[in-house]
């Protein structure tokens, strides 16, 4: 088994990467007015809000994928406090 410097094998990367993916979905799902409260970067904000738009199968899972890359460049304190937030948010509102 092949592991990067970061000691996490391919395998493991991709599961965590998939993870994020979810979670950005979900974040998709949110009204557009509580994205700004969890102050993501612009870009993410975005990619987040143009999603629902997309109806074509290979522009939506490109979009996803977009997502978890910007979703990646966040740093896990950042990632935590989206979880947290969304979790809440939830608790608070039926979606």
């Amino acid at each position: 088994m092949e592991y990067a410097p970061d000691g996490k094998s391919r395998s493991q990367k991709k599961r965590e990467s998939a993870a994020l993916q979810s979670l950005g979905e979900e974040l998709a799902r949110l009204p557009h007015e509580q994205l700004p409260a969890l102050a993501l970067p612009p870009e993410l904000e975005e990619a987040l809000r143009l999603l629902p738009t997309i109806n074509a199968h290979e522009a939506r899972r490109r979009q996803k994928q977009l997502i978890g890359r910007l979703m990646r460049l966040l740093e896990e304190d950042e990632i935590m406090n989206v979880q947290r937030c969304l979790k809440l948010f939830k608790k608070t509102h039926k979606i």
